[in-house]
């Protein structure tokens, strides 16, 4: 039997879709008509929050759907079939179920990746890779944008379209752009430009190959027409759009109810898919401007070795030339931490005890911390100093996500367990082991770093950056303070 975990914010989707079972099962993300999840004994739970919370997801963010395997059938209380049930009707078995029970995680988004809202979805992405649980990304292959900068509406679709896509679907006929393009006039959704999903320096599809890699598990990107974005809401009418998803998670879910979770997880299923997200990963355009060329000739002049300062390019040779030809960031405005900030980005400078103390300007440094600061890290070659205009985008999911793609892309050592033929993409977790210092800066205090460092974002912030420029002093983020064995937020000078 299997379990599935989903998002806490889809309740509201999951209530409706159970409230007429099966009649209504096609309000729900991954129970349309021709899901593989209609063919089984499953129990679907949230992923909840606070004393509800799923255990194994506790103080981690919620994937769509992430699906557990067992032996046998339902318990007998449920009964066969598919059943919503709550955390507390679970027997202890499945409520405590670990990573290891789990075959796949699956993130919905109706949102091409070339925005913001991938980037939200990068904390996901690193949580379930980081519990050892393959990772699938599904959206639209290409996608359009209208009223927001996010999408159609938000993402949900033109309202205009909703009538006529209640229509198709009752008579079971595709929504598809042939039967409803030319149903409204003016600013219809079809009329858009597209835009591919490796259309900001391939991001996601990076991100999801190092992870992959870094991890030792199967992460992809599988893409669905655009008809996906376009239809209103896509959580409702979409179902014709989704054979290639339902047909990847058939073979995965066979492949586990005969071989076992180890064979789910690594399924053939994932083979076409991961191919199709590597060759995302290295076509595009090359970064370009005073920030790429700056990392890009230091990586060649200091002959980095393969996996540092290094996301996926074409060639994986032992000396690759171009380390850095896709790059990620903007230089912020001034190119300084001490400059009133005209617009945030990120800052950097070549490390050394210099650099460390003109970041400090400003404030009485510690002679003690500053000595041993400088010799523990004068091995690395980079002070990245991501300036942010307010406190709370410390713990914001775009801007933590934007975080992680300088950490892991561009700055991290190779992993243990790197090789070229089978994982070249592999970079360390440890962060004792990257080849730059990252800091923060804007204009907020110690307590209210203190404040905005505890959620599920907000760990991300401090598990990860190593410096923090504030109001009243520069501090010791987590990493440095766990390096010099002091305690978080030690003032390095105030």
């Amino acid at each position: 039997m299997w379990l599935c975990v989903h998002d806490p914010a889809d309740q509201g989707k999951v209530t409706r879709a159970f409230s007429n079972w099966p009649a209504t099962h096609w309000e729900f993300d991954f129970t349309r008509h021709g899901s593989p999840v209609l063919d089984r004994d499953v129990l679907i739970v949230s992923g909840g929050a606070g004393m509800t919370r799923f255990p194994l997801f506790t103080d981690l963010e919620s994937a769509d759907f992430v699906m557990f395997y067992f032996e046998g059938d339902n318990p007998e209380e449920f009964g066969p079939g598919q059943h919503y049930v709550t955390l507390d009707q679970l027997p202890p078995s499945l409520r405590n179920a670990t990573a290891e029970r789990a075959v796949v995680a699956i993130e919905f988004t109706t949102q091409n990746p070339a925005n913001s809202n991938a980037v939200q979805r990068f904390g996901r992405i690193e949580d379930h890779a980081a519990l050892g649980i393959p990772f699938l990304l599904v959206s639209p292959i290409d996608s359009v944008r209208l009223r927001t900068s996010a999408g159609i509406a938000g993402g949900h679709g033109d309202n205009r379209l909703i009538l006529f896509q209640r229509q198709l679907i009752q008579n079971n006929r595709p929504t598809t752009e042939a039967t409803l393009s030319g149903q409204v006039v003016g600013g219809c959704p079809f009329d858009e430009n597209r835009h591919p999903p490796q259309g900001i320096s391939q991001w996601t599809e990076q991100f999801l190959m190092v992870q992959g890699d870094s991890h030792c598990i199967n992460a992809a990107h599988l893409t669905l027409p655009r008809m996906w974005s376009c239809i209103h809401d896509s959580y409702r009418y979409s179902g014709s759009q989704l054979n290639e998803l339902y047909e990847f998670m058939q073979q995965v879910m066979e492949d586990t109810e005969v071989n076992g979770i180890i064979t789910g997880r690594t399924s053939t299923a994932w083979d076409s898919h991961i191919s199709a997200t590597a060759s995302r990963a290295r076509v595009g355009n090359r970064g370009n401007g005073a920030l790429a060329n700056l990392i890009s000739n230091y990586g060649q002049n200091n002959r980095f070795t393969v996996g540092s300062i290094r996301q996926v390019d074409d060639v994986f040779t032992n000396q690759s030339a171009n380390h850095h030809y896709l790059f990620r960031a903007k230089q912020c405005t001034p190119n300084s931490p001490l400059g009133q900030l005209n617009r945030g980005g990120e800052c950097f400078r070549e490390l050394n005890a210099t650099t460390l103390a003109n970041f400090c300007q400003g404030f009485n440094v510690s002679n003690t911390i500053m000595s041993s600061l400088v010799q523990a890290v004068m091995n690395r070659h980079f002070l990245i100093t991501r300036r942010l205009q307010r406190i709370d985008h410390l713990s914001k999911d775009t801007y933590t996500g934007g975080m992680a793609v300088t950490d892991w892309l561009f700055t991290r050592s190779p992993a243990s367990h790197w090789s070229l033929s089978n994982y070249p993409r592999a970079v360390s977790n440890n962060p004792q082991n990257r080849v730059h210092i990252y800091a923060v800066e804007g204009p907020f205090s110690l307590a209210q770093v203190l404040g905005q460092t505890t959620d599920v974002y907000g760990r991300r912030t401090r598990a990860r950056m190593d410096l923090y420029r504030c109001s009243d002093g520069v501090f010791l983020g987590q990493p440095l303070a766990d390096l010099l064995g002091v305690p978080f937020m030690t003032p390095l000078a105030n």
